[in-house]
């Protein structure tokens, strides 16, 4: 592939990327995307065959480096609660520092994957799946450290820590409009301390 044919297909990427935030997938064309990126239809057929195939590309990326960023936080399992609380507040940093870096990659996972589920690859709607599976296990570990009460149930447990950052982000975004560079940090410190003593320390095997 030339170099302009690189070029070509990540500003696509970009593009589509920006439009399908803003509009949706099904709100945005493949016209949409050339006009803005300057290249032909023939370009989107070219590099991705389809606009699902373009749109998949932008979630497996993402999903990739999403998963990779959270895996580092939650690898290994926490010796006591305290490094517990830590690693969890750490995770729920890391959300809003993709949300800064990638904002665009994740308004289209959140606001478009759930409703693109069946037409999707498989592995491509996993990221979410892979996500509960690892947290869970790691909610389990502490468990059987007994450090976490064993009445609550990992998974869904999982699922309200996962939905915490996503209901947040897509808030901020979907209702007052604002794009992470907006994000008032002293809110965002507060509202994830909020979570550490509400949610988190609630876990805690007394």
């Amino acid at each position: 592939m030339t170099n302009n044919n690189i070029k070509t297909k990540d500003k696509i990427i970009q593009i589509a990327k920006k439009l399908f935030a803003e509009k949706g997938f099904h709100g945005t064309s493949v016209k949409d995307i050339c006009e803005l990126a300057d290249a032909n239809i023939s370009a989107v057929n070219y590099h991705f065959t389809s606009k699902l195939n373009l749109f998949q590309e932008i979630i497996d990326n993402v999903s990739e480096k999403c998963l990779a960023n959270i895996l580092s936080v939650i690898e290994d399992p926490a010796d006591d609660f305290e490094e517990f609380k830590i690693k969890m507040k750490i995770l729920f940093e890391t959300f809003f520092k993709i949300a800064e870096k990638d904002w665009d990659s994740l308004v289209v996972i959140f606001s478009n994957i759930y409703f693109l589920r069946e037409e999707l690859q498989k592995d491509t709607c996993e990221f979410f799946d892979k996500f509960i599976h690892i947290l869970g296990n790691f909610i389990k570990e502490g468990q059987k450290r007994k450090y976490i009460r064993n009445d609550v149930d990992p998974e869904v447990i999982s699922k309200i820590i996962l939905h915490i950052p996503q209901g947040e982000i897509e808030d901020r975004y979907l209702i007052y409009g604002e794009k992470p560079e907006q994000f008032n940090k002293a809110y965002q410190k507060k509202y994830i301390n909020n979570i550490l003593i509400t949610l988190i320390a609630g876990l805690e095997n007394k």
